[in-house]
């Protein structure tokens, strides 16, 4: 028994745009528009980025370098929140040795668990979620 279809490949009468480019341009390859070539896009309101926490030392430092990478690169307003439910893994330290003042960190003693952290981070948040 053998099958086969009756459809016809659909065709694309003209090939999609992405902020008035193709999206096979080379401009556009491998990097997402900057804000300032995307002049109908206004920055949006600051965004917090709620990471909770626990024991997590060895990988905060690269979840950092890459938000300031990407912060940087697209000119976004974003906050970082760490909320730490009280590891001793010397996460409080690398934190506030860090520079950037868009990060912050709530270590919590008490009511740990990712679900209440997600939620003391969304009421402690300065931005938009």
């Amino acid at each position: 028994m053998s099958w086969s279809s009756t459809r016809k490949p659909s065709t694309v009468a003209a090939p999609l745009l992405e902020f008035g480019r193709p999206l096979d341009s080379p401009a556009r390859a491998g990097r997402l528009p900057a804000i300032a070539e995307r002049p109908h896009v206004r920055p949006a309101t600051t965004v917090t980025i709620i990471v909770p926490t626990y024991r997590e030392a060895e990988n905060l430092p690269h979840l950092i370098d890459l938000l300031a990478a990407v912060r940087d690169e697209h000119g976004l307003s974003l906050d970082l929140l760490i909320v730490d439910d009280d590891s001793r893994d010397g996460s409080d330290a690398l934190v506030a040795a860090r520079p950037e003042p868009w990060i912050e960190l709530i270590v919590r003693t008490t009511d740990r668990g990712l679900s209440r952290a997600v939620l003391d981070g969304m009421q402690r948040a300065k931005g938009e979620c």
